[in-house]
């Protein structure tokens, strides 16, 4: 769209009262920008979508351990990198005068360490949680037990089927992306007369 047709909408959203804008595709940084900067001129409290953005949304929403929650945000925070380029371009055109070190990119230098000591602290908390999630796998392993794992595309009810098998209480939901981390569970197998572990996936 357009400049023009971005205002209409603009004003569109300010006379429907809406809170959120989604562009169904995933654009550039530099397009997500531009049209921010066009809708809080008229609604500073807007929120500009895209995509990747509803998806992270919904991600959100289902997260309920600390480790889908860190994974979310370190996601979160990545695809916000590219929208913090924009704006480190915009505040480096700040300063004044050839050669001049102004109070823009003075800005870009804090934002840019700011992003990147944000990254380097979400990976240091998954790489203790993922220390922890191998030192379980090589338990199971020890154990010598099977490990079933069911496999199905987003919404096809693996939750279900493994709630019913292992007689856990995961939580279930006619949505998508409900499920954001790995459940573990027993079942036992009659005609083998032995235990297995039963994963639901994400």
């Amino acid at each position: 769209i357009g400049t023009g047709k971005a205002h209409q909408l603009a004003d569109q959203a300010v006379a429907d009262e809406i809170d959120v804008v989604v562009v169904n595709d995933n654009i550039r940084s530099s397009q997500l920008y531009a049209l921010k900067s066009i809708f809080e001129q008229k609604k500073p409290d807007i929120q500009i979508w895209d995509r990747t953005d509803l998806i992270l949304q919904i991600f959100k929403k289902h997260a309920s351990t600390a480790e889908a929650k860190l994974q979310i945000q370190l996601a979160d925070v990545r695809h916000k990198g590219s929208e913090t380029r924009e704006i480190n371009l915009s505040l480096s055109k700040q300063g004044s005068g050839v050669g001049s070190r102004g109070q823009g990119e003075t800005n870009t230098g804090l934002l840019r360490r700011m992003w990147k000591a944000e990254m380097r602290s979400i990976r240091k908390h998954l790489e203790k949680m993922s220390a922890n999630r191998t030192r379980q796998i090589e338990h199971r392993r020890r154990i010598g037990l099977p490990t079933i794992s069911i496999v199905g595309y987003t919404n096809a009810g693996k939750s279900t089927l493994f709630n019913l098998l292992s007689k856990k209480n995961t939580k279930v939901e006619n949505a998508l992306f409900v499920t954001l981390d790995s459940s573990v569970g027993k079942i036992y197998l009659p005609k083998l007369e032995r235990e297995a572990f039963i994963t639901d996936t994400i």
